[in-house]
């Protein structure tokens, strides 16, 4: 595949998960009003797509590219810091995991994910803003919205990855007709 094809997938790959970013924001607000903060992590089934099929600079790249447009320009610099250290954190646990991919499953890699991106904002949250140890208790619903969402994230990556996998292995000259 030539250089050009692949950055043009990857700008597509993070296109989308901006924009799945941004969509998460307000549809988790509207189905988790009462739990603010709550998100279902709607991006991270690309970002797994990614992470199984592109290497590491490349998967950094393109959540630095969510958490810029889906953070920092989207919502401004505290959803940034927030977001974006958990989005760093979690990537690259999710990242070495998918190296021993062969003994544990995407839905294990996805709930992991998932788990320190919760925990991290939770700690950013703490440190930021100078709270105590009551910001945990409030994680208990978060975890467990994040660990549902992990699991259905999962299975919704493992289908869409085939859909990405035809349109990604198809020859370049196959369009020239």
């Amino acid at each position: 595949m030539s250089r050009t094809r692949k950055i043009v997938f990857l700008a597509i790959l993070a296109a989308l998960a901006s924009v799945l970013s941004i969509v998460d924001r307000f549809v988790s607000g509207a189905i988790f009003s009462f739990i603010p903060g709550a998100k279902i992590g709607i991006a991270n089934i690309i970002i797994l797509i990614a992470l199984m099929n592109h290497d590491f600079k490349e998967t950094f790249a393109l959540v630095l590219l969510k958490a810029l447009i889906g953070g920092l320009l989207a919502f401004g610099l505290t959803s940034f810091i927030i977001g974006g250290i958990a989005s760093f954190l979690s990537f690259i646990v999710m990242y070495f995991l998918m190296k021993i991919k062969d003994k544990i499953s995407l839905y294990s890699i996805s709930i992991a994910g998932a788990i320190i991106h919760t925990t991290s904002q939770l700690f950013t949250i703490k440190f930021m803003y100078g709270m105590g140890n009551e910001v945990f208790a409030y994680g208990f619903y978060l975890y467990l919205i994040a660990i549902i969402s992990a699991v259905v994230l999962a299975i919704l990556a493992f289908y869409v990855n085939k859909l990405y996998l035809n349109i990604y292995n198809k020859k370049e000259d196959e369009n020239k007709d």
